[in-house]
């Protein structure tokens, strides 16, 4: 941005090489990255620096280690754990919930940051991206409200909060996983190619998106047995609770798939050579 606060535009010269022939300027950025210093977003070719490939590595890392989070804090959640270090045992698990969807919340994060700045090809697709993109930081953000609710000293001011937290950014996580595989059908090796293709889906990303969806479809479950009206049953509150606890844990196994499934992706994308992407 400009001390006016308006964003630079290109030369003349640039701008209609750009607008009129956007293969030939992208392959012109990557050659010198002062062409494009002003755009926001890069060329398809371009050629991850190394603090870019940090970034992809990071935004991996936080889903997975999100995930185990998860998972441990589910383990605490069971009544035989929870009452473990004096009754603390439950505390801790609420606590891992609570940076697990911190660390969830970065990840969505830098995800959104790669939609911007990598978002091309036909408009339906750039669509897609985007609207996954926002739907999966908006489920992180309502996450972390569910989590904190979980926190014992603020489960008794609202039991129920936590829950529908959880249960409305579960309800985004799915619809955002459900237009990941749409954004993968319509994702294709030759740029030039376009159109809805069922064959894409044997890939690792739908496996990242499956995960998701299946992770957010136990933890939605989870998050309604685990209902006041549920567990506070004199007869069979335990055994609720217990089921609850038992969703939760399969979601977390699943959110860990997804975020081990996105590594492969990963590994091209930080490996690959600016020749590779233009032969593509």
């Amino acid at each position: 941005m400009s001390p006016t606060g308006q964003v630079p535009r290109p030369s003349s010269d640039l701008w209609s090489a750009r607008r009129n022939h956007p293969a030939e300027f992208a392959l012109l950025a990557a050659d010198n990255p002062s062409t494009a210093s002003t755009e926001v977003l890069l060329p398809e070719n371009h050629q991850l620096a190394l603090w870019e490939k940090w970034l992809e590595v990071s935004r991996v890392l936080t889903y997975l280690v999100g995930s185990v989070l998860f998972l441990l804090g589910s383990i605490y959640f069971f009544p035989k754990y929870s009452v473990v270090w004096n009754g603390k045992g439950g505390l801790f698990g609420s606590w891992d919930f609570v940076v697990g969807c911190v660390l969830f919340w970065i990840g969505a994060n830098l995800d959104f940051i790669q939609t911007i700045r990598y978002n091309h090809r036909t408009p339906l697709r750039q669509v897609l991206r985007a609207f996954t993109a926002l739907f999966n930081y908006m489920a992180t953000s309502i996450f972390i409200l569910g989590g904190l609710y979980f926190l014992p000293s603020w489960y008794v001011k609202s039991p129920e909060l936590g829950c529908w937290a959880f249960i409305i950014g579960c309800v985004l996580f799915c619809i955002a996983a459900v237009a990941d595989v749409a954004f993968i059908c319509m994702t294709h090796e030759d740029p030039r190619d376009s159109g809805f293709r069922i064959s894409n889906v044997f890939c690792w990303g739908t496996l990242s998106a499956l995960g998701t969806f299946a992770g957010a479809l136990c933890f939605l479950i989870g998050s309604w047995y685990y209902m006041p009206n549920f567990i506070n049953r004199v007869d069979i509150g335990t055994h609720y609770m217990n089921a609850a606890i038992t969703f939760y844990v399969f979601g977390s196994v699943s959110f860990i798939i997804s975020s081990a499934a996105m590594g492969p992706d990963i590994y091209r994308a930080i490996t690959a050579t600016r020749n590779d992407k233009i032969e593509k």
